[in-house]
C-alpha cells in the first residue's frame, strides 16, 4: 500500500460555479522511501497540491472534492487537533525561504528543542541532545554553540540546513520539500540535496520534491509527475520521462532547459565597442568597530578590476556571500566604494552626486532577481515605465504614453497592459516589464541581479531570448550576476568567478566553462546537477575530488590561455 494516495483532488478559490480549479482531479501516490518530484510552470498547482497534504491551504483555497490518504487514513476527514499531530511528527514540510518558517525571535536551539518536546516528548536535556547531534549530522560546526544564535545569523544555506535538522530530529514518514534549493548556489544546492538523499536513505523517509530545476530533478527523483493548468499531463519512471516525454508540454519543457552541454554563444569579428563599464581596484567593507572587542570588517568586494564593452554580456558567477551582488550594486552607485573607481560611460561616478549623478545613472539601469518585489504594488504598468522617463525629464505626457507603449512590445507584452497592475501579471510578465523599465531611458548597460532564478525553465528561455535579442539589436553590454552555470552558458561571452571578494578567473564563457583552470571554478562546475539521469551520481563523485585551497590575502594574476587569467 502507498504511504500517500491522493484521488481525484480538485481545490479551488471562491464560488465553485465562477472560479475554475487551480487544481483539477489529481490523482498521485507516494511509496514508502520513494522520491517523487512534482513539476510544473508557476501556477500550474504544484504547491497547491501539496499544501493540501498537510492542511495549509491559503484561507480562501478549499478541496472541492477527492480524498488524502496517508497511512491509510483519509486526512480530509481529520479535525484540527488530529492534522496538527500528523504535521511535523509524521509529516513534514521544508520551504523554499526557511526564514518563513523559523521564528526570528526565538534563537535555533529553543525552535529545535521545542519541536523535540512536542512531538518526541523527550526531556529538556534530552532534546537539546539530540538538537546538537542533528546540527552536527547536517555539516553545521560548532553546533552547541550555534543553538544559542538566531536565524538572521545563519546564511540562506545555513537556515536550510536548520530545516533539514530538525525533520531529520523528528523521523518524519513523509516529507515534501517545496523548492528546497531555488535561491541557493550550486555548491550549498548539492550539499542540501545530498542531506535530503541520505535522510530518504537513512530514515526510511519518503520524498515529495517540488521544483522547476530540472537538473535537480534528474539528480534526485524516482518517479516525476508533471502538471500544467491544475492537471496531472504525464507521470512515470524518472528516467524514462527523459529519455521518451509523451506530452507535448513535457517535450517543451525539457526542450527548454539549459546545460553546460549547450553551444557557447558565437562572438564575431570586431563584435563589441569600447568599455561602457569600468570598475579599478575596487573594494567594499561592512562592519567592523565594537566597543569594547573590535570585529574585523568583512571585504565583500576586494580590489575587484572588470570591465564591460559595448554590446557584451559579462556574467559573475561565485557563491553565496562571494561578493558578486555587492559588486553590482557598486557599479550601480547603490554601494560606496570604499577604494577604486566605476567608470560608466567614460565618467567617474564615484566622485558624482546629486545632477550629475543622476545624468550618469540613465547610463546604467538595473533588473532584479523578484520582479515583483522590484515593482510598485500602487503602480499600474504604465507608470511603472513611465517613472525613469518622468525623472529624467524633457519629453511630455503624449510622447512617454506612445513610448512606453513601444517599450512593451518591445518587451514581449501587448501595449493594452500598460492598464494593468502587477499583481495581475505572471513572473514572466512582470520581468518582461522591469526590462521594458530598464530600457525606458536608453541605457548603455544593464546589471542583471539573478534576473531568471525565480522564473520557470520554459519562462526564463523566453526571458534569456529576449535579453538576447535586445542586446544584438541595441549594442547593449550585461553584467549578468548569476549562481545558474548554465544560463551562463547560453547568454554570456565572458566570465567572472568570483570567491569571497575576489576575481579567481577570468576568460570566455566557452574557456571558463569547458577548461576551468582553477580549483574553485571546477568545484563549481562539478557541483551543477546535470538534467540527464543517466549520469546521476557524477556530481558527487567529481566534486568530491576537487580540493579548493584556501584564498591567500594576496596573490597574482597568470595568464593560462587567450585572454584567460586565474588567480594564482
Amino acid at each position: 500500500m502507498a504511504l500517500v494516495d491522493i484521488s481525484g483532488l480538485t481545490i479551488g478559490f471562491g464560488a465553485e460555479e465562477t472560479l475554475p480549479p487551480v487544481v483539477d482531479g489529481v490523482d498521485l501516490a507516494i511509496g514508502k522511501g520513494e522520491i517523487v518530484a512534482l513539476v510544473g510552470e508557476s501556477g500550474s498547482g504544484k504547491s497547491m497540491t501539496a499544501l493540501s497534504i498537510v492542511g495549509l491551504l491559503p484561507e480562501r483555497g478549499k478541496v472541492r472534492s477527492g480524498r488524502i490518504l496517508f497511512e491509510g487514513e483519509d486526512l480530509l476527514k481529520c479535525g484540527d487537533a488530529q492534522l496538527r499531530s500528523v504535521r511535523g511528527a509524521r509529516i513534514g514540510m521544508i520551504f523554499q525561504e526557511p526564514m518563513t518558517s523559523l521564528n526570528p525571535v526565538l534563537t535555533i536551539g529553543e525552535q529545535l528543542v521545542e519541536a523535540l518536546i512536542v512531538h518526541e516528548k523527550l526531556s529538556q536535556a534530552e532534546s537539546r541532545k539530540r538538537a546538537i547531534a542533528m546540527l552536527e549530522r547536517t555539516g553545521i560546526d560548532d553546533a552547541a554553540r550555534r543553538l544559542r544564535q538566531y536565524p538572521h545569523e545563519f546564511s540562506g544555506g545555513m537556515r536550510q540546513r536548520v530545516m533539514i535538522a530538525m525533520m531529520m530530529a523528528l523521523k518524519p514518514a513523509l516529507l515534501i520539500a517545496d523548492e528546497p534549493t531555488t535561491a541557493l548556489d550550486v555548491t550549498i544546492q548539492a550539499q542540501i540535496l545530498d542531506l535530503l538523499r541520505d535522510m530518504v536513505r537513512d530514515l526510511d523517509t519518503s520524498l515529495l520534491l517540488i521544483t522547476h530545476d530540472m537538473g535537480v530533478v534528474a539528480e534526485m527523483a524516482d518517479r516525476v509527475v508533471v502538471m500544467r493548468g491544475g492537471k496531472v499531463v504525464e507521470e512515470g519512471d524518472c528516467t524514462a520521462i527523459f529519455a521518451a516525454p509523451q506530452a507535448d508540454y513535457t517535450r517543451r519543457l525539457l526542450a527548454a532547459v539549459p546545460t553546460l552541454d549547450d553551444p557557447p554563444r558565437r562572438v564575431g569579428a570586431g563584435a563589441f565597442g569600447s568599455s561602457v563599464l569600468r570598475l579599478e581596484t575596487v573594494s567594499r567593507s561592512f562592519g567592523g568597530g565594537g566597543f569594547f572587542f573590535a570585529k574585523a570588517p568583512l571585504k565583500a568586494v576586494d580590489g575587484v578590476s572588470l570591465t564591460v564593452r559595448a554590446g557584451e554580456t559579462l556574467a559573475l558567477v561565485g557563491e553565496s556571500g562571494s561578493g558578486k551582488s555587492t559588486l553590482g550594486r557598486l557599479a550601480m552607485r547603490l554601494e560606496t566604494v570604499d577604494e577604486g573607481r566605476v567608470v560608466v560611460a567614460g565618467e567617474d561616478i564615484t566622485r558624482l552626486s546629486g545632477r550629475g549623478l543622476r545624468r550618469v545613472r540613465r547610463a546604467i539601469q538595473m533588473i532584479f532577481q523578484d520582479p515583483y518585489a522590484s515593482l510598485d504594488p500602487r503602480f499600474s504598468i504604465g507608470r511603472t515605465i513611465a517613472e525613469p522617463m518622468i525623472v529624467a525629464g524633457g519629453a511630455d505626457r503624449r510622447k512617454i504614453r506612445e513610448r512606453v507603449g513601444a517599450l512593451l512590445e518591445r518587451a514581449g507584452l501587448a501595449a493594452a497592459m500598460a492598464g494593468r497592475m502587477p499583481h495581475e501579471l505572471s513572473g514572466g510578465q512582470r520581468q518582461r516589464v522591469a526590462i521594458a523599465r530598464a530600457l525606458a531611458v536608453n541605457p548603455r548597460i544593464i546589471v542583471a541581479d539573478e534576473p531568471t532564478s525565480a522564473l520557470d525553465v520554459s519562462v526564463q528561455a523566453k526571458i534569456l531570448d529576449l535579453m538576447i535579442e535586445l542586446q544584438e539589436a541595441e549594442a547593449l553590454a550585461y553584467l549578468f550576476i548569476t549562481h545558474d552555470l548554465a544560463v551562463v552558458r547560453r547568454i554570456a561571452h565572458r566570465v567572472a568567478v568570483m570567491r569571497k571578494g575576489r576575481i579567481v578567473e577570468l576568460g570566455a564563457a566557452a574557456d571558463v566553462l569547458e577548461r576551468p583552470r582553477h580549483p574553485y571554478t571546477r568545484s563549481l562546475i562539478a557541483a551543477a546537477p546535470v538534467p540527464d539521469p543517466a549520469r546521476r551520481g557524477e556530481r558527487r563523485h567529481a566534486a568530491a575530488e576537487i580540493e579548493v585551497p584556501a584564498l591567500e590575502t594576496a596573490g597574482e594574476w597568470r595568464a593560462v590561455g587567450d585572454e584567460h587569467w586565474i588567480l594564482a
